[in-house]
């Protein structure tokens, strides 16, 4: 009887710690540039991993554009577009993320998200607006 209930509280234990290591969700962090390349992009993807870490989620990331295909997209929960530029996605790219969207999928665009894929109406739809004009660059001093 000892025994039996030696096991069930070790199960018991490892149990919650097994399922919560689970991942809750994932994403395809993708980075594509077809325009100006930020230099913080690598910041931001040392960022988003983080954030997946810390909040159980995977997260696998891309430059290549035939990574966005009907077939590959199964596979993800949500799509985050971070500092992409330029016309980086063919039609047929652009179709597969139009049918993952619509099944109900999710979407992040981050910072120049927006500077991305001008010519698609669709996409300035899901974004909600397109980058129109970057002020100069400024160098100043912050005191915290």
């Amino acid at each position: 009887m000892r025994k039996l209930t030696l096991s069930f509280l070790l199960i018991a234990i490892a149990v919650p710690t097994m399922v919560s290591a689970q991942p809750q969700f994932k994403a395809l962090l993708f980075t594509k540039t077809a325009g100006w390349h930020h230099e913080s992009i690598n910041e931001g993807v040392d960022g988003i991993r983080k954030l997946a870490d810390r909040h159980q989620f995977q997260v696998d990331w891309q430059e290549q554009a035939n990574r966005i295909s009907s077939e590959n997209l199964k596979q993800y929960d949500v799509i985050i577009f971070l500092s992409t530029t330029g016309d980086i996605l063919n039609e047929e790219q652009q179709k597969a993320m139009e049918e993952f969207i619509q099944s109900g999928k999710g979407f992040v665009g981050i910072h120049a998200a927006s500077d991305t894929e001008y010519e698609w109406e669709w996409y300035t739809q899901l974004v909600g607006r397109m980058f129109e004009i970057h002020p100069a660059n400024q160098t100043t001093r912050v005191t915290v």
